[in-house]
């Protein structure tokens, strides 16, 4: 019987898996959302015409002969490039984070376009960074991380895990200067960002710095939030948070990937909020994220 086929377009999520000598085995993130694994034959082979089409990183039209267990890529086009970011070992870790947790999201049989266009958004965007970096005053450090999280934050979001930062999950008590635990001194010069304005006004928050006798609040993963402190005393697997990050937090969730870059975070902040990102998503979608791992590590 004649193998299906179909032409999709995709981006190459994953490319590290080399069959027999020099057959490629690529994972592909579809632009409905779905993932599909597939075969390069002679993909590894120097001068292969599928090489480019398929390198990680790239956007291309597929037509594939649909498998079993794994589709054959019969023709590839290349219609973007992010594999520049390849070049570059801290774009590129960044990268793989965001792709790790892609393919951790994505299932063969279920849609979900937002996905794609998430992924996609948020690797041209550090494509366009990447080539205009002279233009930008801010670490790349702490641009990347910043881009990360949100991207790790927005994602669990549309999965249906929304982190609650603005109230207690539990008693569903507004937070206010009395929760208040030793915030983060945030580095505003130009803007006060519009969370943080927020949670400002009604905790009467300067960007002060860090003022030692307040009681905590508390980042739960079991509850999926923040708790206060009466709550806390009952909850096991808890982290202290301060309500900058909070604000942060709520600040990359709603904020497009194009107005990330201008946020006056500060570093430690931004190592923070990344470190709750990273704890989050592992948590919620319950598997160990290397990719994540080596890129938090490396900030």
């Amino acid at each position: 019987m004649p193998q299906k086929r179909m032409r999709v377009q995709a981006l190459v999520i994953d490319h590290r898996t080399q069959l027999r000598e020099r057959d490629l085995i690529i994972t592909l993130l579809c632009s409905d959302g779905t993932k599909r694994s597939a075969v390069v034959r002679s993909g590894a082979r120097p001068g292969s015409k599928l090489a480019g089409a398929c390198e990680l990183l790239s956007e291309s039209t597929f037509l594939l002969a649909e498998g079993r267990a794994l589709d054959t890529v019969c023709e590839a086009q290349l219609e973007a490039s992010f594999s520049m970011l390849a070049g570059d070992i801290e774009y590129f870790a960044a990268a793989c984070a965001v792709c790790e947790l892609a393919r951790k999201v994505s299932y063969k049989d279920l849609e979900n376009p937002f996905l794609y266009a998430l992924t996609r958004a948020i690797l041209a965007r550090m494509k366009e960074l990447l080539g205009a970096e002279q233009a930008h005053t801010r670490p790349r450090t702490d641009v990347l991380a910043s881009l990360v999280s949100a991207y790790a934050i927005k994602l669990s979001a549309h999965e249906g895990f929304l982190l609650e930062t603005t109230h207690c999950v539990l008693c569903q008590e507004a937070f206010t200067q009395g929760a208040l635990s030793q915030p983060a001194h945030l580095q505003v010069a130009r803007e006060k960002t519009p969370a943080l304005a927020t949670l400002a006004a009604s905790t009467s928050l300067a960007y002060a710095p860090p003022m030692a006798s307040s009681p905590a609040l508390f980042f739960s993963r079991e509850q999926g939030g923040i708790l206060c402190q009466s709550c806390a005393s009952n909850e096991a697997m808890l982290e202290p948070i301060a309500l900058t990050h909070c604000a942060i937090i709520a600040e990359l969730l709603m904020s497009p990937y194009r107005d990330i870059v201008d946020k006056l975070f500060d570093h430690e902040s931004l190592r923070a909020v990344l470190h709750f990102a990273h704890v989050w998503s592992a948590y919620v979608f319950d598997t160990r994220l290397f990719a994540f791992d080596f890129f938090e590590n490396s900030i």
